[in-house]
C-alpha cells in the first residue's frame, strides 16, 4: 500500500522481492483456505458416512494449502527488481517492478497460474459445494413435519439457501476488481518511454482499493454468519464472555460447521417440530427430529 501512496520504493531491492511474494502466498493461501472450508463442509453434509476429516488430515491440507500458494508465486520472488524511472521533472525515483523475460511469459504466468489457481478454480469449488450443500439442506424433509412445524422448516431452509448464496457472491465479487484491473494492466500495451501506458489512477487508486477489497472478503465471512445465524451470534457473545459453553467453541471442526449446523438445528428445534415429535402414549419414542440432520460427526 506504501508503495501507491508514496511515489517510489525506498525499501530496497531485497524487500521489493520479498513483499510481492508475500502478498501473493497469503492471497493464495487465504482464497485456497476458503475454498478448503467449502470442500470441508460438503463433505460434512452430504459425505458424512464416506469422509471423516480428523485433526490429522486437517494439518496436512493446511500445510499442502500454503506449499503450494508459495511454490505458485515464486516467480515473483525471481522477477521483481528495483528499477530507476525518471520522472517528468528529471528526479530520479526508485520503482518495484516485475522484469518478465517477455509479455508472453508474464501473460502465460497470470492466466494459467494466477488466474486460475487463485481465483477461477476456488471459484468453481465454492459455488459447487455451496449448491450440492443447499440441495441437500433443501431437500431433506423432517419427520412428522406438517402443517405450521413444515412453514418453520421452510422458513430455516430458505434462510440457509440465502446465506450461502451470499457467501459466495461475496467472494465472487470481493476479488474480481483485483484480477480485472491486473488484467488490464498485462494487455496494455509498454512504452519504453513511459513507465505504463494505462491512466495513472489506475495504479495509484483503483489497485490499492481492489486489493483492500479482495483482503476484506475473509473478514466478510463472519460479519455474514452473524447477520443471518442466531446461534452463531449467541456462539459468538459466549465466547467473547467465557460463557459456560465456551469449551464447545474450541472445537475446530465446530467453528467450521456451526454457521450452517445452527440453521439445520433451528429447524429440529423449533418448538412446533418439538411438538409434533412428542411420542403419544404408550407409544414407543421416537427418534429425535434432527438425528438425520447432524451430519458432522466429529462434532
Amino acid at each position: 500500500m506504501y508503495y501507491y501512496l508514496i511515489a517510489g520504493w525506498p525499501f530496497g531491492p531485497v524487500l521489493c522481492k520479498v513483499t510481492p511474494y508475500l502478498q501473493g502466498v497469503s492471497v493464495c493461501a487465504s482464497v485456497n483456505t476458503l475454498a478448503a472450508i467449502a470442500v470441508d463442509r460438503y463433505l460434512a453434509i452430504c459425505r458424512s458416512l464416506e469422509f471423516k476429516l480428523t485433526a490429522r488430515k486437517i494439518k496436512h491440507i493446511i500445510i499442502i494449502i500454503w506449499i503450494l500458494s508459495m511454490s505458485i508465486m515464486t516467480p515473483w520472488a525471481v522477477f521483481y527488481t528495483t528499477l530507476d524511472y525518471k520522472d517528468s521533472s528529471g528526479q530520479i525515483i526508485p520503482m518495484c517492478y516485475p522484469m518478465w523475460p517477455s509479455p508472453k511469459a508474464m501473460k502465460a504466468y497470470f492466466i494459467g497460474a494466477t488466474l486460475l489457481s487463485c481465483y477461477i478454480i476456488p471459484l468453481i469449488l465454492i459455488i459447487v459445494c455451496y449448491l450440492f450443500i443447499g440441495v441437500k439442506v433443501w431437500r431433506r424433509d423432517q419427520p412428522g413435519a406438517k402443517n405450521a412445524s413444515a412453514c418453520v422448516i421452510y422458513k430455516s431452509k430458505v434462510k440457509v439457501v440465502k446465506m450461502l448464496a451470499v457467501v459466495v457472491i461475496m467472494f465472487a465479487f470481493s476479488w474480481m476488481p483485483l484480477y480485472v484491473v491486473n488484467f488490464v494492466k498485462i494487455i496494455s500495451p509498454q512504452d519504453s518511454s513511459k513507465s505504463s501506458s494505462y491512466p495513472d489512477y489506475l495504479e495509484n487508486i483503483i489497485i490499492p482499493i481492489a486489493q483492500w477489497l479482495g483482503s476484506s472478503n475473509s473478514g466478510m465471512n463472519p460479519i455474514i454468519y452473524c447477520f443471518f445465524s442466531k446461534k452463531f451470534r449467541y456462539g459468538f457473545r459466549d465466547l467473547l464472555t467465557c460463557f459456560k459453553h465456551r469449551h464447545v467453541l474450541h472445537d475446530s471442526s465446530a467453528r467450521t460447521y456451526m454457521c450452517v449446523k445452527s440453521h439445520i438445528e433451528d429447524i429440529s428445534s423449533s418448538p412446533v417440530s418439538k411438538r409434533s415429535a412428542s411420542p403419544r402414549p404408550g407409544s414407543t419414542s421416537p427418534r429425535p427430529l434432527g438425528h438425520r440432520i447432524v451430519y458432522n460427526s466429529r462434532v
